[in-house]
């Protein structure tokens, strides 16, 4: 699931790595549960998506951004954070419908490269979920 995008870049992008190692090192986020049970099929693409809302999922994703931004790493323009695992891609009539489908406890988020055009995906950091670090004594 993308949680942040940059733009596309023609070289290896060393520095802009660099800030979102950074950038991931101060992401503070509590694990939380997900589960995707609903299928949403497109005009170009079938995905699994969270029937409801899921606040812990979306406040990782602010958090990864805002660490982007103070990195000086913008977010890809147009870009929006929509939930899903893409399935497969295709032409056809729209569709929804709820699914068993299939659900994590999402413990850690990574930093994954995609070198464009080559189908090769590259996990560059995986950083743990610890929360704000406060522990509770009851």
């Amino acid at each position: 699931m993308t949680l942040a995008i940059t733009c596309d870049y023609a070289d290896y992008p060393y520095a802009v790595i660099k800030a979102l190692l950074r950038a991931g090192t101060g992401v503070m986020a509590e694990p939380f549960d997900l589960r995707l049970d609903r299928l949403t099929v497109g005009h170009r693409s079938a995905a699994l998506r969270p029937s409801h809302a899921v606040p812990l999922l979306n406040a990782l994703q602010k958090r990864i951004a805002a660490g982007m931004n103070a990195a000086g790493i913008a977010l890809r323009p147009g870009w929006s954070f929509s939930p899903h695992q893409t399935l497969f891609y295709r032409d056809g009539r729209p569709e929804q419908r709820p699914v068993e489908g299939f659900g994590w406890h999402v413990d850690r988020f990574m930093l994954v490269c995609s070198h464009v055009g080559r189908t090769h995906h590259e996990t560059l950091a995986t950083w743990q979920l610890k929360g704000s670090g406060q522990y509770s004594l009851f």
